[in-house]
């Protein structure tokens, strides 16, 4: 039996949403609502990438995520500033289903054990761009 997901991808920087293709492009000032309304409107998952660049932005898009999972109905997918185990933590504690793992980039890829011995192999997906 063939199963189709709908996962809706936003991508997050400095507390808003942004195109995935111009970061530039601001497509809503409030993540929360935005992905609630995906939620409401059929998605299966939502996909975050989070694109901070400081630990403190880090921590506000994790609190944004956080309150995306209270309100959504659907499980949510992170990834993005990952550099070590606790940003995998901050992700699934933050309510995550699951964190991705860039294995184009080598940090990340390099944590890949350690994480999915931690918070359990279902926790963790790999990523690579073809």
């Amino acid at each position: 039996m063939d199963t189709k997901l709908f996962i809706a991808q936003m991508t997050i920087k400095c507390g808003k949403v942004v195109a995935s293709d111009d970061y530039n492009n601001i497509i809503s000032d409030n993540p929360v609502a935005y992905a609630k309304n995906l939620s409401e409107n059929n998605a299966d998952r939502i996909f975050i990438t989070d694109l901070s660049v400081t630990d403190d932005e880090h921590d506000e898009a994790i609190g944004i995520i956080k309150q995306i999972c209270l309100t959504c109905e659907i499980p949510v997918i992170g990834t993005g500033h990952i550099f070590r185990m606790e940003d995998v933590k901050k992700l699934l504690y933050a309510g995550c289903a699951h964190v991705v793992i860039n294995f184009e980039n080598e940090t990340e890829k390099n944590i890949t054990d350690e994480v999915s011995h931690k918070f359990g192999k279902d926790k963790i997906i790999a990523m690579v761009n073809s």
